[in-house]
């Protein structure tokens, strides 16, 4: 029990706290660079990360299947109890598919070899939309959408597990 009501109070930290001014640090240092890259706190995205596991099967000769199941049903667990808490507090998941609402939606620079491109598009939006596989739940609060996601990602041999938040403003065109 003490788990959520720290993950929700992170949560609720990043919820109530303002947009950074420029582009800060990610909140966790990933093996992926675009999960990494999501987790970059913009003047127009707040994300954290909750809980991150992952595992190599080449790599590793202590690894097993058991392992990544177990840490699969954590991530479950997480996700769970984390959208349970969000319901509690603030009423139903938003019923709408992504497409439907008025959302930030990764962009890609046109020249990747401006860095200044890379920064300025965020590269990410309003959720992370690389993963191989997962769930997200939307709600609205105030002018501010917050998505909470698991994720899993399998690769050559290794895998990796998490559950963030993002939150970002509605998209004005």
């Amino acid at each position: 029990m003490i788990e959520i009501q720290k993950w929700f109070s992170e949560l609720q930290r990043i919820i109530d706290e303002p947009y950074p001014a420029s582009c800060a640090e990610p909140t966790g240092s990933m093996r992926s660079d675009k999960l990494e890259t999501h987790l970059l706190a913009t003047p127009r995205r707040k994300t954290i990360l909750f809980i991150d596991r992952s595992g190599d099967f080449e790599y590793d000769e202590e690894m097993t299947v058991e392992m990544e199941v177990k840490f699969a049903v954590e991530i479950d667990h997480c996700y769970a109890l984390l959208c349970q808490r969000m319901i509690e507090v603030y009423g139903p998941a938003l019923n709408l598919q992504i497409q439907e609402l008025d959302l930030q939606v990764r962009t890609e620079p046109e020249d990747d070899s401006d860095d200044q491109a890379l920064t300025n598009s965020y590269l990410s939006g309003a959720s992370y939309d690389n993963s191989d596989d997962g769930d997200e739940s939307f709600w609205q609060i105030g002018t501010d959408f917050v998505c909470i996601q698991k994720i899993k990602n399998w690769g050559d041999g290794n895998f990796q597990h998490n559950v963030i938040a993002t939150v970002t403003p509605r998209e004005t065109v």
